[in-house]
């Protein structure tokens, strides 16, 4: 019997995406979307999970120049996670997803109705800094400033890291 890894979300983007070109190259597009839980409720409110997902070239400029926060997606890909250790020596696991395929789920109508434009954006490459999705922090009791959440250097953070396409001709 064989085993598969694969994810299939549908979820709206938490934040606009972060892109940047590897060393090499290559298009590379970072990006989270929050998927709400079938089912009961919890104290009255949804349940939302939170997915780090990363695309790789052609995708990742559809991505690029195409989505922004808050647009609806259907993503497949398949599950990664990695180790890191903190400061604090603890070691901490990241789910992250590589993107096989992406697609806007909103057409162009609905997309100028929620006051967007329709015109293609141009978000230049820029560094890359971890983006926290807030899955594993607590609802504080009181408001607080936000914070910069910093990973320690790991594979996640790494953009010169090996294509997982490069060996698919």
């Amino acid at each position: 019997m064989s085993t598969t890894n694969m994810f299939i979300g549908i979820g709206r983007l938490t934040r606009d995406p972060v892109f940047k070109m590897t060393s090499s190259g290559l298009p590379v597009c970072k990006f989270s979307i929050a998927i709400d839980r079938i089912g009961k409720l919890v104290d009255g409110k949804r349940q939302t999970d939170f997915f780090d997902c990363t695309a790789w070239r052609q995708k990742a400029e559809f991505v690029n120049n195409f989505l922004s926060k808050g647009r609806l997606v259907a993503v497949t890909g398949r599950v990664e996670i990695n180790t890191a250790s903190g400061e604090d020596g603890i070691k901490r696991k990241f789910i992250n997803i590589t993107v096989d395929t992406i697609e806007s789920l909103e057409t162009k109508a609905q997309v100028e109705a929620l006051g967007s434009n329709n015109q293609q954006k141009t978000n230049p490459p820029q560094p890359y800094q971890e983006f926290d999705s807030g899955y594993n922090k607590q609802q504080p009791t009181q408001p607080q400033p936000p914070q910069q959440h910093q990973h320690p250097e790991s594979a996640m953070d790494d953009f010169d890291m090996v294509d997982p396409f490069a060996d698919q001709n």
